[in-house]
């Protein structure tokens, strides 16, 4: 008698098609979930790395841009040993424009048998780049690390900040998370098939369209969303847990943008002091010598490609040296105030003056030819003759003059020494003619042989 072979009823049949079917879209859709969960962990990752790098760079270049090496290895020491454990600083530098370590720092918190090097390829690339880089890479006995860089930039780039973040907690964590992910998606997709067999489905598909929901709802950014679900079953504790997440995440996202704006608002305050400092004349309100250099420098190149005109002035009050003797620095110091007044109010908003040394001034013109230059200087020299300056003790009031000495773009000079040397000569010659006079250089006629 031949054995009969079991033959599958309708029930099991269902049974495996519905498991198979089931199987096949759940896991498909379950690794583009997974997948997408492993990119937003990711973009978690970097955006924490950027709180981090952004106000790095900002106060680097500030500390770089005062010579304070000292400040940027307090700094880096500072922040390495800051960082999370789940995110580890490994390596922190501040690099020059040759791609040569200024200063770095290392955790000190945390003993590494291999201590992490200086990534050369990396650093050679970010030297050269003019935006933040970003490289996610496996490290040899470091696990996952990701090396980032960020120009540090002071008004002008002083160099470039890399800091190397150890994230094989996290990746590992990921990992971690995608193997019980899919453990707790295969047990729900047996109890699934189990409840659609028997015809309860719709009761766990509407919890987790739910908890779906209000996990895209705080993706779209409305924080505040739970599920709402109480239940003692799988997917209420799926549910508790994630509200319970949820809750801390929004506790944390607050705090962290809050940190993130205090700082940012003091670090904006303190840059916006630093500049004004080192752009400013304490005394008088005007630009200050090293401003005035950097100045006439750029304004030399731009003019050179645009093909521009300007007119370099150089003012010296007459016989200032007698106001001091006579009246005292404090009288002197209120008169070069008030002299620096009369030239803000009559000067345009374009046009830059700034304190030479002493009772000199220099003024740059902007987009002005040499005709109207001399009528602007001669308007400024009859303003002063016509005001009155009073004392310190404002008893008295006092009269002066001022010699002005002009030199113009490209007529008088085609190069910032030369521009000032023959501006300088210009005022030598108003002083030798008597002051309170306004001469513009004159190229020296050739001697005849």
């Amino acid at each position: 008698m031949i054995a009969r072979r079991p033959v599958l009823g309708v029930r099991a049949r269902i049974a495996i098609l519905v498991a198979s079917v089931s199987f096949l879209l759940i896991g498909t859709a379950g690794g583009v979930l997974l997948w997408r969960t492993q990119s937003r962990v990711m973009v978690g990752v970097n955006a924490r790395a950027s709180a981090t790098l952004n106000p790095l760079a900002t106060l680097t270049a500030i500390a770089n841009s005062t010579g304070d090496v000292e400040q940027i290895d307090d700094t880096l020491a500072e922040v390495t040993d800051a960082a999370s454990t789940d995110m580890p600083i490994l390596y922190a530098a501040f690099v020059d424009f040759k791609g040569n370590v200024v200063t770095s720092a290392r955790p000190s918190r945390v003993h590494l048998d291999d201590p992490f090097e200086k990534p050369e390829v990396f650093v050679a690339t970010a030297v050269a780049s003019r935006e933040p880089l970003w490289r996610r890479y496996q490290e040899p006995g470091h696990g996952w690390v990701l090396a980032t860089s960020a120009p540090a930039v002071a008004g002008i780039r002083e160099g470039t900040v890399v800091v190397v973040f150890g994230i094989s907690e996290i990746v590992d964590a990921i990992r971690t998370s995608l193997f019980f992910t899919a453990l707790v998606g295969a047990a729900i997709l047996l109890v699934a098939i189990a409840v659609m067999y028997w015809g309860i489905d719709l009761l766990v598909v509407a919890r987790l369209n739910k908890l779906s929901d209000t996990a895209s709802r705080i993706q779209g950014g409305e924080r505040s969303a739970r599920t709402g679900i109480r239940s003692s079953d799988e997917v209420g504790r799926l549910a508790v847990t994630f509200d319970g997440m949820a809750d801390e995440l929004q506790t944390y996202t607050e705090t962290l943008e809050k940190r993130v704006a205090d700082r940012t608002a003091e670090l904006v305050e303190a840059n916006r002091k630093l500049e004004e400092m080192a752009r400013v004349d304490a005394l008088t309100g005007a630009f200050n010598r090293r401003y005035f250099e950097e100045l006439i420098q750029f304004e030399f190149r731009r003019s050179q490609r645009a093909g521009h005109q300007w007119c370099l002035l150089i003012f010296d009050l007459d016989h200032f040296k007698n106001v001091n003797d006579t009246w005292g620095h404090r009288t002197g110091d209120r008169v070069l105030a008030g002299f620096v007044a009369i030239f803000q109010a009559h000067l345009r908003a374009t046009d830059v003056l700034a304190r030479y040394g002493g009772e000199e001034f220099v003024a740059v013109l902007l987009d002005t030819p040499r005709a109207a230059g001399i009528q602007v200087a001669e308007k400024l020299r009859t303003e002063v003759e016509a005001a009155t300056f009073p004392s310190a003790d404002g008893r008295s009031t006092l009269k002066l003059t001022v010699s002005v000495g002009l030199a113009a773009f490209p007529d008088d000079g085609t190069d910032p020494i030369d521009l000032l040397a023959h501006a300088d000569t210009a005022l030598y010659d108003a002083k030798h003619q008597g002051r309170n006079r306004v001469v513009a250089w004159e190229k020296p006629e050739a001697s005849g042989g």
